[in-house]
């Protein structure tokens, strides 16, 4: 657990290089980080390549829109990650639907079944496209 510590998108960075061959953590819990736009997009990046990360905690950093899509096109091609947490970040019904058009793509294929969105401004369009992607 690396919560509440000022990490930035720069700390995520060197994070996700780190994360990108690592062959032995399961779960990384960085809520209340501040972590960014870049750093989400660094930390997705290494979810391509990394196989063993269970669990990845983002909340209440600042994400965004930008930072959901990021993780959403990592999901689509990681093996591993079962539970995504990203409440209060940020995102809106954009970010949603990105998410929500990932696990669209990767159907029944996709080891996530924990995706936590607490805290976000994703409407009724976002909660609409997320309800889809559960039945597809």
């Amino acid at each position: 657990h690396l919560g509440d510590n000022a990490l930035g998108d720069a700390g995520a960075g060197l994070g996700g290089e780190s994360l990108a061959s690592n062959r032995s953590l399961v779960a990384l819990h960085l809520p209340r980080c501040r972590i960014g736009e870049e750093g989400a997009s660094a930390l997705a990046s290494s979810l391509v390549s990394n196989s063993t990360l269970v669990v990845l905690v983002l909340d209440a950093n600042g994400i965004g829109d930008v930072g959901a899509a990021s993780l959403a096109s990592a999901l689509e091609s990681n093996a591993s990650l079962a539970a995504l947490h990203v409440g209060a970040n940020a995102i809106s019904e954009c970010g949603a639907t990105s998410l929500s058009d990932a696990l669209c793509r990767t159907g029944a294929s996709t080891p996530l079944s924990v995706l936590y969105l607490s805290g976000n401004a994703i409407g009724a369009e976002g909660a609409c496209a997320l309800a889809r992607a559960l039945v597809a």
